[in-house]
């Protein structure tokens, strides 16, 4: 109800709490709150009392057992029938699989990114479009200058040229390829040129990177100094 207090509990609230119902009927709903939120209810009620819908609302809740749940909540006012707002309507749904899913993608991602930050070659990655994602020291060090994520575009160099010294503009370099025709491209040769002017001789390695559907979503590269 508008208090708090729970009214109804459903066999699908008795498997996710472990609360039977009737030992949740007639409690606070706050019996379900760990420590910290129970600040979270009254925000809840006022915009229910003000008609309001909320979606998807992620939380932390508690259950019997003190374990603790991820869950997200769908909260609609009840009215009586003169259309008077009189409680809430909760629907909880347990979300822990895919929280946990997301701190192992997350975990995954930075170890990915620890690896690439170890190894001692000139190492970037792009989105679909060619933009620079991310780039690794190395790759500084590589190109004598830092790239401008989602900006700069193809390539982390300033300048690049055909082994014969011909200027190879950035939108017809080996990653560029890559991305357009869907294939790594290996074999190929090409030279930086730094800001100060030096320049270095390189094999790229650009890489598709794709999704479960097999859709580019972008592409990783590494360039190999050859001088």
């Amino acid at each position: 109800d508008l208090d708090g207090i729970i009214r109804t509990w459903n066999s699908g609230a008795e498997r996710l709490f472990g609360y039977s119902a009737g030992e949740a009927i007639g409690k606070p709903v706050t019996i379900l709150f760990p420590p910290g939120r129970e600040d979270e209810e009254p925000g809840i009620l006022a915009r229910i009392r003000s008609g309001e819908r909320i979606h998807h609302y992620e939380t932390v809740r508690r259950r019997k057992d003190g374990s603790l749940l991820d869950i997200s909540l769908t909260v609609s006012p009840v009215r009586d029938g003169e259309g008077r707002i009189v409680g809430a309507s909760k629907i909880a749904r347990d979300i822990t699989d895919r929280k946990e899913a997301e701190r192992k993608l997350r975990e995954s991602e930075q170890r990915l990114t620890e690896l690439l930050a170890a190894i001692p070659a000139a190492i970037y990655t792009t989105d679909a479009q060619g933009k620079i994602t991310y780039f690794n020291q190395a790759a500084v060090e590589f190109s004598g200058r830092t790239p401008t994520l989602g900006s700069d575009e193809w390539c982390v160099t300033w300048k690049l040229f055909m082994p014969d010294g011909t200027p190879l503009p950035h939108h017809e370099c080996p990653m560029a390829v890559a991305l357009r025709e869907g294939r790594a491209v290996r074999g190929a040769e090409a030279v930086a040129e730094r800001p100060d002017g030096t320049r270095v001789p390189f094999i790229p390695f650009p890489t598709p990177l794709r999704d479960s559907f097999g859709r580019i979503t972008g592409a990783i590269n590494m360039l190999v100094d050859i001088s």
